[in-house]
């Protein structure tokens, strides 16, 4: 549909004449049949909406752990907080009285869980443990008796529930097996007035930093060459200068991930990190025998260290109070970049200065700042220029700037845009675009005394099937020659007899056994 560029979380009005929409930075609405679509307010980053009869549009307008739940018309307008207390609150579901509504919680593991609220704010209540979005299938004829959909341990389960009372019904029952959550605990399932039921299957296991996840092999033209290892929570592939073994983030007990490294040729694996933290985000060293990495193991999420690639002791190079991201160690060797969000400014651009053993040869310096978010920061093979996502625009975009100058921005992305990743000779960049396929772009750059860039057309190369966007760290890598490409998949588009995205299912009479 036009105008839905960066369209996301989808939801119906109540007639089914009009479809809302997160796109943007904004909250939006289109007509069915067609037609420009319409700004209703400011959703900075939205997870999910629902719309009642009343032409009241609930919606969670970002992510965020200090978010809120909040109402605007239909028509649009300036949005007003139904519910906020300081946590995660995701995808509102009305109930058919359009009065009250469903949503997900979670922050807090002990308070995790499906929630029913009201628009009058009189009722705020956990009514399912399940860390899951819900929907609401409506009742039977003759029943007041509805279900409440959502996922537990990977089954599509239904809770029998009184729309009348708001109390659950009955004891829930499962609809299917292997339909997991996706990002955010959010579940890619919807049902229809009359009781069509659609799910999906390819969901990534809930957590925002991934679920059942392959690394694989694909040439420039999307051709997969070979899977790496297992299918797992890995994530964050890093591959070394020698392009002989492999360094990437993997899943622990308790939901903390280590550091490993990967033998190309022998393919056997070692665990690099064992602290019981978070440990992820590995960048090599231009001579491959170090890595950095972020860890949370000092109370801060992404505090820098460093160690020996294959042995060693893990040794911290910056902590600061700041949440922080490790993005490259530059190919001359002499700059760590990284991305720290700072309360006031968003995500910020740094570079720390280091010598040849790894170690801090000066002070951190600020490259980027604004009100915005500048993060994924990667400096050309030369080290005089600088690739980075912004969203300075509403949408993630890849931009270029000289290093350390900043003074000359160039948007390289033409329709959204993350993850850059330069060309080993400089003459080329990478990103993944919005519609999640690896896009390169040519760079050309006149010598002088102030050498000028110059960027090509961008080009589609192939579909990437990425396990996980929008985040801050990088989900794929690039050999030297740019024509192979390291990517963590979804599990499923990795294997040669499953299709390449997995498949939705429709369910019909699934709820039989609730009429009897």
């Amino acid at each position: 549909m036009p105008t839905t560029d960066d369209a996301r979380y989808p939801f119906w009005s109540p007639d089914s004449r009009n479809i809302g929409f997160f796109a943007e930075g904004k909250l939006r609405k289109i007509a069915a049949g067609g037609g420009p679509s319409q700004s209703l307010c400011d959703a900075a980053d939205g997870r999910g909406g629902t719309w009642n009869l009343d032409d009241v549009i609930v919606f969670s307008p970002s992510p965020n752990a200090d978010g809120v739940i909040q109402r605007v018309p239909a028509a649009g307008g300036v949005p007003s907080n139904v519910i906020k207390t300081g946590t995660r609150y995701l995808f509102p579901e009305f109930l058919p009285d359009g009065r009250h509504f469903l949503y997900e919680s979670a922050t807090q593991s002990e308070k995790n869980g499906i929630y029913l609220a009201s628009l009058d704010g009189k009722e705020n209540r956990r009514i399912l443990a399940d860390t899951s979005s819900g929907v609401f299938s409506p009742s039977v004829p003759q029943s007041r008796v509805g279900q409440l959909l959502f996922l537990r341990e990977g089954n599509l389960m239904a809770q029998p529930f009184d729309a009348g009372s708001l109390q659950p019904a009955g004891d829930a029952f499962p609809v299917a097996e292997g339909v997991a959550l996706a990002q955010n605990n959010f579940a890619p399932v919807s049902v229809s007035d009359n009781g069509v039921l659609l799910y999906w299957t390819g969901g990534t296991g809930g957590n925002a930093l991934g679920g059942n996840n392959q690394m694989v092999w694909y040439d420039r033209g999307g051709k997969l060459l070979e899977t790496v290892g297992a299918p797992g929570n890995v994530l964050m592939p890093a591959i070394s200068p020698n392009e002989k073994t492999i360094a990437f983030s993997r899943l622990a007990g308790g939901g903390n991930r280590d550091i490993w490294s990967r033998d190309l040729d022998r393919q056997n694996e070692q665990r690099l990190t064992t602290n019981a933290s978070f440990n992820g985000l590995p960048f090599w060293s231009p001579k491959g025998d170090r890595i950095v990495f972020g860890s949370s193991r000092g109370g801060t999420l992404g505090d820098i260290y460093l160690r020996a690639s294959a042995s060693g002791q893990d040794e911290p190079l910056l902590a600061t109070p700041n949440q922080k991201s490790v993005d490259q160690w530059s190919r001359d060797g002499r700059f760590i970049v990284y991305s720290e969000n700072d309360p006031k400014t968003k995500g910020d651009l740094w570079v720390l200065p280091v010598g040849e053993d790894g170690k801090p040869s000066g002070k951190p310096v600020q490259f980027l700042h604004s009100e915005f978010n500048e993060i994924q920061g990667q400096l050309s093979p030369d080290s005089r220029w600088m690739a980075y996502t912004s969203d300075k625009t509403g949408t993630r975009e890849v931009y270029v700037q000289p290093f350390p100058a900043a003074d000359n921005e160039m948007r390289i992305s033409i329709a959204g845009g993350d993850q850059p990743r330069w060309n080993r000779d400089g003459k080329e960049l990478f990103y993944l675009a919005t519609d999640g396929k690896i896009t390169a772009v040519p760079i050309i750059v006149s010598a002088g005394p102030k050498p000028s860039l110059k960027a090509g057309t961008p080009a589609a190369l192939f579909d990437a099937h990425i396990a996980i966007q929008n985040q801050a760290f990088f989900n794929y890598d690039v050999t030297a020659d740019g024509k192979r490409f390291l990517v963590v998949t979804i599990a499923a588009a990795a294997s040669s007899t499953a299709p390449s995205t997995p498949p939705l299912t429709v369910r019909v009479n699934w709820n039989a056994a609730s009429k009897k």
